[in-house]
């Protein structure tokens, strides 16, 4: 049991072998859920487990101002559709980051969707290892419904670092420019080859957001 009402910084790393849980924190800004060893998980019995105890400290974070996941952690979560429901709002996020050490964040993953959802206030997301979309298909017809209340009215700045151009990427980008609605700026890095940046410039239409190539770092 972890309590602490000046608690402003909490990091967790590790695959959920043990029960912690996060209360009476009203103070805590800044949040890493980092979940390791995913694949040592052999059956359903022990998902489950991890899931609840993922979605216990998960709760305990309900105040935080940004927030740090891995795209593990929102599976875990979405592996117990009962739990996902149950996600609690985070009234107070201003800006969220999925990192994780190997893959790109699945937009379509349930769990990143409900946190969307629940976060009214969310300014800005960035996908540190890239993202895909993987309910995609060759009629392009995958949409996002509904659009998480942040893209209408506080999300400004989402963060791509790492980009291929592949479909399923395009996708993504697509959904972007025309579900966020007061997106002002959709970054990428200035490493991408003058093709890609020409197609991605291409994507904007009528769409009043900036697309930007700066330096970004892939960490």
């Amino acid at each position: 049991m972890i309590s602490g009402t000046k608690l402003k910084l909490f990091c967790y790393q590790g695959v959920f072998e043990n029960d912690f849980c996060v209360f009476d924190a009203p103070s805590l800004e800044e949040a890493d859920m980092v979940q390791l060893g995913s694949d040592d998980i052999e059956d359903n019995l022990e998902m489950q487990i991890a899931a609840y105890r993922c979605y216990k400290l998960f709760k305990g974070l309900a105040n935080v101002k940004r927030l740090q996941v891995t795209n593990g952690s929102l599976e875990f979560l979405a592996s117990a559709e009962e739990l996902v429901s149950r996600l609690p709002s985070l009234p107070n996020l201003k800006h969220l980051a999925i990192n994780e050490h190997e893959y790109a964040a699945d937009f379509a993953c349930i769990g990143l969707l409900k946190i969307l959802q629940n976060s009214p206030c969310l300014e800005s997301i960035d996908f540190k290892k890239g993202v895909y979309l993987s309910t995609y298909d060759e009629n392009n017809d995958w949409t996002l419904d509904p659009v998480p209340p942040c893209f209408l009215t506080h999300l400004k700045t989402v963060t791509i670092r790492l980009f291929s151009a592949s479909d399923q990427e395009l996708h993504v980008v697509k959904t972007l420019l025309r579900t966020a609605r007061i997106l002002e700026e959709l970054r990428f890095s200035s490493k991408l080859s003058r093709e890609i940046q020409n197609v991605l410039l291409s994507l904007r239409e009528e769409s009043a957001c900036d697309i930007t190539f700066s330096k970004l770092n892939l960490f």
